[in-house]
């Protein structure tokens, strides 16, 4: 399924279908598939992090949209506070601090 996904982030989308569906499909890519693999990573214990959720999170950090570029990076910021407190939630610890730092560590990789 990542393959399909990361063609709907391409800029041939975009230029095929318009600013106003590829801005929504980004979104929806980010908030429905993106964010919710990745804040697993931190809920899950069993959950590792995936590398092309993360490539897939990258090409949203540079999307031409400032609405899912803002968003993208408010995700990542987000999963970098709850490595850095040990903590999903207040008094909530998370499920894997190893998964967390392999998240953590893709994130620098990729993202850089």
């Amino acid at each position: 399924h990542v393959p399909l996904l990361a063609a709907l982030l391409d800029g041939e989308y975009v230029r095929r279908h318009g600013a106003q569906l590829s801005k929504l499909v980004q979104m929806r890519v980010l908030i429905d598939v993106v964010a919710k693999d990745l804040s697993a990573v931190a809920a899950n214990a069993q959950r590792a992090p995936d590398r092309e959720v993360v490539q897939l999170h990258h090409k949203l950090e540079n999307s031409p949209f400032d609405e899912v570029r803002l968003e993208a990076r408010a995700v990542r910021s987000a999963l970098t506070h709850m490595h850095d407190t040990g903590e999903q939630l207040e008094g909530v610890a998370l499920a894997n601090e190893d998964h967390m730092q392999e998240l953590i560590d893709l994130f620098d990789e990729i993202l850089g």
